[in-house]
């Protein structure tokens, strides 16, 4: 047993001392891999570049280098997932910008990939920034099984922002001087920025006047940019909100906000230039700097990340100027080839329009007649105006009247024939005013004259040009335009110079017509006096021929005979006085109408009178002078009394008889009615004298009683002076009655005077 006891024993010790052995071996080889693991530890800590091991979907070891580029706890256990640290850092292909997930981890995707290094790009898991880095993943494999992975990478942030600002600065170099318009060019500019340098990129300039100019705006997201242009339409749409963003623009200062939160970005909003482009989403962060053109803010261009969740640093600003830099420097470019142009465009139109002006100017000058001038005032100044329709309207007195249009319908022509000068219209009011109105759209037409109803509808713009020689108002000149269109200085100036020279020459052919109505009113006022002195000589030639011959007859007998024989001598001395009543008789009607012609009233002797006794004088008279012509006579048997001047209207009746016996070389029957009637509330005394004679044409008719006017029918073969109607008129008007003539050629003529039987001063 004691041998059994002593075996157990020996045993038991063997196995203790073999087990302490095991445990020792176990215990160095633990120490040793401890040491080995802190090594390890220390190893990869001390490498400069990041590298992480994962196993079971788990990050359970990444250096400090790898804990910074990832944004996780520098110190501390390591429990993130490799899904949520997917999510974190939202890795991306570099090359093709596609992201990758948890799934680009498994064992069969690390051994394809083992040998190719990546470029990636992420975001820190602490701030959001974007990085790229070059990784290396391979697999950890016991036993001949992948239990995790292990990745090293380099960032090469740095790297890849030089690279991407070369990138961006060589395709804004290559696209910003383009020859496209400016907004397309800055429309391609921002599409090189979005997305490489911001998620929304905008620029707003200036314009020469410092009004503010172009908008251009893109944003990664089409339907973010979708939202954003109609709330800056409207956001423009205040005065108040332009006056600040240009304010902002003015003072040329950068803003940069590298950080941006819920919390802090409310306090953006005193700061002018972001009113028109806060966009109602967060965002992480902004840059915004001028545009300068030689040392003058022109403009302001402005950077924003939302969604990449960048945020812009020192370096970012540095570039981001640089292309404010080139985007100014191609904006001055452009204005200054823009002005260029504008220059040589302006100097062109103002060389063509000197050549119209001179054109039509001598086109003026070459025309006498207002109605030659008037002709070119319409056509050629709508031509060289390009004006689709225009008038030319002259004052006359109170009135505007319509003298020539072109282009108008007609309706509107009637409507507008002729109305006053007090009407508030255009043409009125500028005519009044002698000043130009341009109306350079419809809706300020009737914004500045509601009255204006009846515009034609493809008329959108009006052009008014009175004319006036000095302080005299002749009319204006009224251009339409089918087009809005501001009305530039220079449209203003040459429009002002055609009128002016279109006033010269109406004024030049108004005095030229003048002078040749003048010239033509003294030539035929000396015919005219020639005339009568050779008719008036005439028609005094046979009374005195009278006179002279019944003085010889009489002195003859006187010398034959000592004893007068009186009846002969009775006979005698009334045909001379008859012959002096007619002498004195023409020459009190010469006096009457040069007393007319002086502007000088005829004195009359009104006394009441028996007008039938008066009549029948002056048929006794004349019937004694023509036994070719019958004199009848209806006259009532109640005197006729009526207020008149006997002498003179015994001359009218003498004027009337004479008449109706020259222009009656036939013979034939004279009626003379005299009858009371009552019109207009008044009594009058109505006498007419017909004859059988040959007429009056018609058309003269309106002007036979005109000073030196007779029939063109008898005037060759029928002497007279052609003053007896005129006399005639004017005495029976200076009774306060009228006188007309109706005839019929070949048939005969009626005069009818009226008289009125109250007494009427004129």
């Amino acid at each position: 047993m004691d041998n059994v006891h002593d075996v157990s024993a020996n045993e038991w010790s063997d196995q203790v001392q073999a087990l302490q052995r095991q445990l020792h071996i176990e215990q160095t080889a633990r120490q040793h891999a401890e040491r080995r693991v802190a090594e390890f530890e220390a190893m990869v800590q001390g490498m400069p570049k990041a590298f992480y091991l994962c196993t079971d979907g788990t990050m359970i070891c990444a250096n400090e280098a790898a804990r910074r580029m990832l944004g996780l706890l520098v110190s501390g256990p390591l429990d993130q997932g490799c899904a949520d640290l997917m999510e974190q850092v939202n890795p991306r292909d570099a090359e093709t910008g596609e992201p990758l997930t948890t799934g680009d981890t498994s064992s069969a995707w690390v051994r394809e990939h083992a040998a190719t290094p990546m470029r990636i790009l992420l975001h820190h898991a602490e701030t959001g920034e974007e990085h790229m880095v070059r990784v290396w993943t391979a697999p950890v494999v016991v036993n001949g099984d992948p239990i995790g992975t292990v990745t090293c990478g380099i960032d090469m942030t740095d790297e890849y922002r030089t690279e991407t600002h070369r990138s961006i600065l060589s395709h804004i170099t290559e696209h910003i001087n383009t020859p496209l318009d400016v907004a397309t060019r800055l429309k391609h500019l921002l599409q090189i920025v979005v997305p490489a340098l911001a998620d929304l990129c905008l620029i707003q300039t200036l314009t020469e006047r410092n009004h503010l100019g172009m908008t251009v705006l893109t944003h990664r997201d089409p339907a973010r940019e979708a939202h954003l242009l109609p709330q800056i339409a409207r956001e423009h749409q205040s005065p108040a909100n332009l006056e600040a963003v240009v304010r902002a623009i003015q003072t040329g200062r950068t803003l940069h906000y590298e950080r941006l939160s819920a919390t802090n970005q409310p306090n953006l909003a005193h700061e002018a230039a972001y009113l028109t482009i806060a966009p109602p989403w967060p965002i992480t962060s902004l840059i915004s700097v001028p545009l300068q053109a030689r040392g003058r803010p022109i403009g302001m261009l402005t950077c924003i990340t939302d969604q990449s969740r960048r945020h812009y640093g020192a370096l970012d600003v540095a570039f981001l100027s640089d292309i404010a830099w080139r985007v100014g420097l191609a904006l001055d470019t452009a204005s200054i080839l823009e002005q260029t142009q504008e220059s040589c465009a302006l100097a062109e139109e103002m060389a063509e329009r000197i050549g119209r002006l001179q054109q039509i100017t001598a086109a003026l000058a070459g025309k006498l007649t207002v109605e030659a001038v008037i002709d070119i005032m319409v056509t050629q100044v709508i031509a060289a105006t390009q004006a689709q329709a225009g008038a030319f309207l002259q004052l006359n007195g109170q009135e505007i009247d319509v003298v020539l249009a072109q282009g108008y319908p007609d309706e509107h022509i009637a409507r507008w024939q002729r109305f006053s000068l007090d009407t508030p219209m255009p043409a009125a009011v500028g005519i009044r005013d002698h000043l130009p109105i341009w109306l350079e759209s419809g809706d300020l037409a009737h914004a500045r004259f509601p009255q204006l109803t009846s515009m034609p509808s493809n008329h959108q713009a009006w052009a008014i040009l009175p004319l006036h020689a000095g302080e005299h108002a002749i009319g204006a000149l009224v251009l339409s335009f089918a087009e809005q269109r501001s009305f530039s200085n220079e449209d203003r100036a040459f429009m002002l110079a055609l009128a002016q020279q279109c006033s010269q020459a109406f004024e030049r052919s108004s005095l030229y017509e003048a002078e040749q109505h003048a010239r033509t009113v003294a030539e035929d006022a000396v015919r005219q006096r020639d005339q009568m002195f050779s008719l008036v000589s005439h028609d005094l030639k046979t009374p005195l021929a009278t006179i002279q011959s019944y003085i010889y007859l009489l002195q003859q007998r006187l010398k034959k005979s000592d004893k007068l024989d009186l009846e002969r001598l009775a006979q005698g001395l009334d045909n001379i006085g008859t012959a002096t009543k007619r002498i004195a008789s023409q020459v009190e009607e010469l006096l009457d109408i040069a007393s007319l012609q002086a502007g000088q009233p005829i004195k009359m002797n009104r006394e009441p009178y028996d007008l039938g006794r008066l009549v029948q004088r002056a048929v006794n008279t004349y019937q004694q002078m023509s036994n070719w012509h019958r004199i009848i006579l209806d006259v009532p048997d109640s005197p006729m009394i009526v207020p008149i001047d006997v002498l003179r209207l015994e001359r009218v009746l003498g004027n009337l008889l004479s008449n109706a016996m020259k222009y009656s070389p036939d013979g034939g029957d004279v009626h003379i009615t005299i009858t009371r009637t009552r019109a207009d509330t008044s009594e009058w005394i109505v006498l007419s004298v017909q004859d059988e004679g040959i007429g009056i044409p018609p058309d003269e008719l309106p002007t036979i009683f005109n000073a030196f006017q007779r029939g063109s029918n008898i005037e060759h073969y029928v002497a007279g002076s052609g003053l007896g109607l005129a006399s005639t008129r004017q005495i029976v008007e200076h009774h306060g009655g009228r006188i007309y003539a109706e005839s019929q050629p070949d048939k005969g003529s009626t005069f009818t005077i009226w008289l009125p039987v109250g007494h009427t001063e004129v």
